[in-house]
């Protein structure tokens, strides 16, 4: 994927999208699924930003250095229902490098509302290395 914005994902959220794209059954599924994810990181590579995100509450005892932002992207996946079909990307922007780093992927079905405090907690601890 090209642009002017580097998109990083840590070991964590590459393990979170095997995991869910694995819940589909036939190899075009997993494609399909896979190839919209990838469509929802362009505007993210072309501008560092997408239309859809939103930015999130940091973590209590995490603090971020000026010029990064933790942000999630909001979104229904077509041809879904239900919890599963509410896909949501956690990210940080570093602005002055152009850097999108992913840092979790997951579902309502995983976090009916969002992961734990500590957990993404850790996550931007990992990030900042």
């Amino acid at each position: 994927m090209s642009g002017s914005w580097q998109i990083n994902h840590l070991k964590e959220a590459q393990r979170d999208l095997k995991r869910i794209i694995k819940v589909f059954k036939s190899k075009t599924q997993k494609e399909d699924y896979y190839n919209f994810y990838e469509s929802l990181l362009k505007p993210l590579a072309e501008s560092g930003i997408h239309p859809l995100a939103i930015r999130e509450p940091i973590p209590g005892g995490v603090s971020l250095p000026d010029g990064v932002e933790l942000l999630k992207l909001r979104i229904n996946v077509p041809g879904l229902t239900g919890a599963f079909s509410k896909l949501r990307v956690l990210f940080l922007r570093f602005l002055e490098r152009k850097e999108i780093r992913i840092v979790a992927i997951y579902t309502h079905k995983d976090y009916e509302k969002r992961p734990p405090e500590d957990f993404i907690a850790n996550l931007i601890k990992k990030s900042m290395h």
